[in-house]
Parts: structure tokens; C-alpha cells; sequence
């Protein structure tokens, strides 16, 4: 079964990257309605800019939030695996 991971509209090359790597991708946009979308995913990628000045996420959701400022699709992958792995291991 493929991993649903929420990923932030603006962040295409890592959508693309991710669904071609055999995750089910669902893009967003930062609104009232997103957080939504956010309760069946296992990961949230985010461009980073959903931080306001006091370093708070405004995204709320049980899902961990991985902001991908700085990194490649690649490093996000890798990153998305260790969680999963993470996951299985406490289950």
C-alpha cells in the first residue's frame, strides 16, 4: 500500500520526485480547509514559510512536519523512509 504524504503546492519537484518513488502525493496550499486534508497522510512537507516569526508551525496536524527548506527531494525521501521505519519499529 502506498504512503499518502501530504506536500505543499508549491514544492512540484518533490511532489513529482516522490510520486515517481511510489508515494500517493496530495498537494496543498496553506488555508483555513488544509489542515483537513492532513488527517490521512503519514508525513506533511512544507516549503518552510508556513513558520512565523516565533518559529511556530501554523500547520496542526498528527502527522510530522517536514520542512524542506534546504533540502533535495533525495534527502526528504530519505527522511520520509526513517520515519516510516520509526513507525513500524514502535508498533
Amino acid at each position: 500500500m502506498k504512503k499518502k504524504i501530504a506536500v505543499e503546492s508549491q514544492l512540484s519537484n518533490i511532489s513529482e520526485y516522490l510520486t515517481h518513488q511510489g508515494y500517493d502525493v496530495l498537494n496543498f496550499q496553506h488555508n483555513r480547509e488544509a489542515g483537513a486534508q492532513f488527517a490521512n497522510v503519514a508525513a506533511v512537507v512544507t516549503s518552510g514559510m508556513d513558520e512565523n516569526f516565533l518559529g511556530m508551525h501554523d500547520i496542526k496536524t498528527q502527522a510530522p512536519v517536514i520542512d524542506a527548506s534546504g533540502l533535495s527531494p533525495q534527502q526528504i525521501k530519505e527522511m520520509l523512509d526513517e520515519r516510516a521505519l520509526e513507525t513500524e519499529s514502535s508498533l
